[in-house]
């Protein structure tokens, strides 16, 4: 039992190392939206659309990458 668990933890750990990258790109590309809207540059509303959208591909991103590369979880999906 244990050794299938010690399986388990690595092949997920296998699977969450690419998804948290590729989700620490897309989230640092969001603090330009950050730094133009400090700087006085673009519009509020529209810094913050941007903002989110990154922030919503990120999570969609994410769940997607985890699924596809964790052979657990796209037998559930």
């Amino acid at each position: 039992k244990v050794r299938s668990q010690l399986s388990e933890i690595l092949e997920y750990s296998r699977a969450v190392i690419p998804v948290v990258i590729v989700s620490s790109l897309i989230k640092s590309s969001s603090l330009i939206c950050c730094v133009l809207w400090q700087e006085g540059i673009g519009q509020y509303g529209f810094l913050r659309v941007i903002f989110f959208t990154i922030h919503s591909i990120n999570c969609v991103t994410m769940k997607t990458m985890l699924i596809a590369t964790h052979r657990g979880l796209r037998r559930t999906f």
